[in-house]
Order: C-alpha cells, then structure tokens, then sequence
C-alpha cells in the first residue's frame, strides 16, 4: 500500500503476528507493531489513500490493522544459533541450554508456512552445530483430546514443550522421520486440551547433518496433520488488539470523511 504523507510517498507492506495486523514501512524498514515480532509476508494491498498529514506511525498501524482479515493459521517461528553444546538429560535442561545458546551473536530467526520438511540448511544456511527452537502458537476452539507429534533432525537430542511445561524429550541421535520407532520423534496427548491460545515449542541441538523435520497435531480420532498457516487454529488476537484494530477502522473513516470534505 502506498500512502501520500507531507508530501512524502510513503510505502507500506503488511504482516500478521499471531492474528494482529502489523505494518512494515518498506521503504525504511521501520516495523510498526505493538509488542510484537515481526513477520515479513506481504499481503495484497495495493490501493493508494491519500491523507492529511498525522503521525504516520499511529496511521499506519491502524491502516494494517484494519485492513488486514484474520487468518485462519497456526503461527511457526524457528530460531537458531551456532552451537556445539551436547546432549542434555532432561527437557528443561534442553530448553535452558537452547536458550543460552541463543543469545549468541549467531542468533538469527524467520517465520514458516508449514512445518514440514524444514532444513536448517534452507531456511538459514549451514547443516550442522546449531541449536534449534521452534515456537509454534495456535487456537483450540472448544475443548477436545490432542496428540502431537514431532520428528526433529538433531544428533545431540531435543525436547518438546506445551505452554512452558515439558512433555517428552531425547538424549540420543533423532535420524529417522518414518514414526516407525518410538525413539526417533517426540510425542504426547493431552485430554481435553483447554478452550484458548497455546504454545508448542521444540528445542533441539543438530551437530552433523542436517535433515528434514515436521510437527503435527491430531484431534480427536483425527488425523495426524502438519502444522501450517491453513491448519485453522490461528491464535486469537488479545482484547486490547481487538480494540486497537477498532481504532484502526476509526481512523480510517476520519480519514475518508476529511479528504471527502475537502
């Protein structure tokens, strides 16, 4: 979206943090979104508004925040350092090590669509001594049985966590992705998980090489399915962004109504 701000074309691209519409002001790279991480991914709009001169920041976040329809997706976020850190013995101590080992000046992060078949070697580069975390946040419309299940790549082991608590995890090598041993994923289930917004995270040191991994869920008698931004269990956004996004679509017909006027 291009924006016509003192005179100054400003443009704008849009993301969805956890369902919350965010802005990125593409040509200065200035994120505009409120308490949260940033996710790069462009969303058709394309129309031009021209408006009054008024902080373009709040403008801008209320452009995205009403303009932006919720999606219907779970959201996967992978973070990663340089780390040669060994096996661990229990999953705290997992996710204690990984988060040390990410705060390493080799610290980088992205966002995924699916998790599914994710290499370290694509999304970052490199196959071997880093630490792995995913964070994958996602919506449970009513009370119902899950199963999760992830198969990691990590030569020193992982763990898996659900809301802070940890569920499973592995000292030895993870290699192979067929479910067909019991030692080679990470697996639990939850009866009747409640109503409302969770987190799985996994964590995980690969020392040589690099491979495919995958996370899924399974309700009910379901099937087991991989997590992706078309799942349907996006996270619902917190009262006070509702309220935000409220404002945003204020703005925006204070905007129309002036330049109508003019």
């Amino acid at each position: 979206m291009a924006v016509l701000l003192n005179n100054e074309l400003l443009s704008y691209s849009f993301c969805k943090i956890n369902g919350t519409c965010c802005v990125l002001h593409s040509t200065k790279q200035v994120p505009l979104c409120v308490n949260r991480d940033l996710h790069y991914n462009n969303i058709y709009c394309h129309q031009d508004i021209e408006i009054s001169p008024m902080n373009h920041k709040i403008f801008a976040a209320a452009i995205a925040l009403a303009a932006c329809a919720a999606s219907h997706a779970s959201v996967i976020k992978v973070e990663t350092a340089t780390s040669t850190t060994g096996a661990q013995n229990n999953a705290n101590a997992y996710k204690s090590a990984v988060e040390t080992a990410l705060q390493g000046a080799s610290y980088a992060s992205t966002y995924v669509t699916s998790y599914d078949h994710l290499t370290h070697t694509a999304l970052f580069g490199g196959m071997q001594n880093f630490a792995w975390k995913a964070t994958i946040t996602f919506n449970v419309d009513s009370a119902a049985n899950w199963a999760f299940r992830a198969s990691p790549d990590f030569g020193r082991g992982g763990a898996i966590f659900l809301d802070g608590v940890g569920k499973d995890y592995f000292s030895g090598d993870f290699w192979d992705t067929s479910y067909s041993n019991p030692s080679q994923y990470l697996d639990f289930s939850v009866n009747q998980l409640a109503k409302g917004n969770h987190t799985l995270t996994i964590y995980g040191f690969e020392n040589c090489c690099d491979g495919a991994q995958q996370a899924q869920f399974k309700i009910g008698n379901g099937q087991f399915t991989s997590f992706s931004n078309t799942d349907g269990h996006n996270a619902v956004p917190e009262p006070g962004t509702l309220a935000l996004a409220g404002f945003g679509m204020a703005v925006m017909g204070v905007a129309r109504r002036r330049r109508k006027n003019a």
